[in-house]
């Protein structure tokens, strides 16, 4: 009776640390299921340029530090999906709900469209799930 409570045991023992061993490389291979349970914001907009009002392709658009982005098309206008955890997260810091959201625009291709200095613009995108954003750039000097 002894021998069967001992393997009964490390029967249980076993089983717990092959679970343990599964979500492990679970989550190694995908990440936490944390990231899936937010939702993700929709930002879009469109980029002009401030002296000529006109559309600006080739601008590089991206939350501050991350490595989602658009670049605008030739009507300067773009569009991206960004995770809703790295918005709410962001929004935790106190400086975060002072400021916004950093959104930067940035010139990948000065050659094409002139030269634009690159922006950061502080969005308020806590609780919506569109956001659209108009901006008119400066040239570069």
């Amino acid at each position: 009776m002894k021998i069967n409570k001992i393997n009964k045991w490390f029967r249980n023992i076993l089983k717990a640390s092959s679970l343990t061993a599964v979500m492990f490389v679970f989550q190694a291979c995908y990440g936490t299921a944390y990231d899936d349970y937010k939702e993700d914001v929709f930002i879009s907009g469109k980029v002009i340029s401030k002296s000529t009002q006109q559309p600006i392709q080739g601008i590089k658009v991206s939350p501050k530090s991350e490595s989602v982005f658009a670049i605008t098309d030739k009507n300067g206008e773009f569009g991206f999906y960004s995770p809703r955890y790295r918005v709410t997260d962001y929004f935790d810091t106190l400086s975060a709900v002072r400021e916004g959201y950093p959104l930067l625009f940035e010139d990948i291709d000065s050659t094409e469209n002139g030269a634009y200095a690159d922006t950061l613009l502080y969005i308020n995108v806590q609780y919506q799930h569109k956001v659209e954003v108009n901006m008119q750039l400066e040239d570069a000097q």
